[in-house]
């Protein structure tokens, strides 16, 4: 679990709901509970995941991201996305879904 301190960025805790598409065809609902340009935390209760597993979020209303599972820890998962998102649409996003609202 040394994995989960390697990030580039502090994640901004935001929730936004969202779809997750492993690439083994599993669908689910997840919820996105923190994130940065550069990937996001999510939970989820019914979607298996595993370190390593390539898959694509899609939150409400916005574009599907596809990432890969950098590591997992109870219903969490770490996603590294595969393209940062362009800054100002991390910015966006934080801003809109901020779980300190």
């Amino acid at each position: 679990m040394g994995r989960i301190n390697q990030r580039r960025g502090s994640r901004a805790p935001v929730t936004m709901s969202a779809v997750c598409r492993t690439d083994t065809g599993r669908q689910g609902e997840v919820t996105i509970v923190d994130l940065t340009a550069e990937g996001c935390r999510i939970f989820t209760k019914a979607l298996p995941l595993s370190e390593g597993l390539k898959l694509r979020i899609r939150p409400q209303n916005f574009e599907s991201l596809p990432g890969l599972v950098r590591w997992v820890s109870g219903g969490f998962a770490g996603i590294e996305f595969d393209k940062p998102l362009y800054g100002p649409v991390a910015d966006h996003l934080i801003k809109a879904f901020s779980a300190g609202r």
